[in-house]
């Protein structure tokens, strides 16, 4: 799991800006600057990895900047549910 907030700075870095939140308000809504590329980050806590990965991958990051990123997210990730 990787935190929000790790994700939202990764792509600043990238060049996005927030513009504003969907209508069900459980997603952010973040557009390239200069470009009509947007993602829509979903507005929870912790993110999976593998959304992570293939988000910042479709946003024009390196292999290694998202394996960077992932590892140092590794030992911050929450403890398991138990239901």
């Amino acid at each position: 799991m990787i935190s929000q907030k790790s994700v939202v700075k990764k792509l600043r870095l990238l060049g996005y800006a927030f513009k504003g939140r969907c209508k069900s308000d459980r997603n952010e809504k973040w557009r390239k600057a200069g470009s009509t590329h947007f993602v829509f980050l979903p507005r929870q806590d912790w993110l999976a990895e593998l959304w992570v990965r293939t988000t910042l991958r479709q946003c024009g990051a390196s292999q290694e900047e998202i394996d960077a990123l992932v590892a140092g997210q590794a030992d911050k990730a929450p403890p398991p549910r138990r239901d």
